[in-house]
């Protein structure tokens, strides 16, 4: 039996298939650690499938202290692909999963330790702000071009307070040229 959920901020949608009748079962439930406990303890499937997202890691720690496998998926490969697809509901993206990973047709993505997420995700928090300064120093750099006719440089150098004073003078008081 497979046990495959697309999860939601509040609700999720649950697929349940029977590997060797096909029967699929559909349910729903809050996105709650102690109720998806609850939904594992019962049917006890052999494999619980989650497609990575931020509230994989729930799914992982619950399905791992009840020692069941389990499966996190890539949902960017070929197979998640939906063509000539009208509606593309939780409900139907919970069974694609769970078929998906029943014929063995996921790549399954590693999650981090729970002692590491916590790590991973200030050092990836970190990356939007270093990008930011990234980008609004080059964008000094070019009104500096635009404006005061040459390049500052580009290396750690170009932003200390003597390279800042050489360039102060000719930002502050541009002269308009007419031509």
């Amino acid at each position: 039996m497979v046990f495959a959920t697309d999860r939601g901020s509040s609700k999720s949608a649950l697929c349940t298939l029977d590997t060797a009748t096909g029967a699929v079962r559909h349910s729903t439930c809050r996105t709650q650690a102690a109720r998806i406990r609850t939904l594992l303890q019962r049917p006890r499937p052999a494999l619980v499938v989650i497609e990575i997202s931020p509230l994989a890691a729930l799914v992982h720690d619950v399905a791992v202290s009840l020692g069941i496998a389990i499966q996190v998926a890539d949902a960017t490969q070929d197979a998640w692909r939906w063509r000539n697809v009208k509606r593309q509901t939780d409900r139907d993206y919970a069974r694609k999963l769970a078929r998906l990973a029943a014929l063995g047709q996921l790549n399954p993505v590693h999650l981090p330790e729970p002692q590491m997420r916590p790590w991973r995700a200030l050092v990836e928090y970190r990356q939007t702000p270093v990008a930011e300064r990234t980008r609004v120093k080059n964008r000094i750099r070019q009104v500096v071009l635009v404006h005061a006719g040459h390049r500052p440089r580009a290396d750690q150098s170009g932003w200390s307070p003597t390279a800042r004073a050489g360039v102060e003078p000719e930002t502050k008081n541009p002269s308009p040229s007419l031509s």
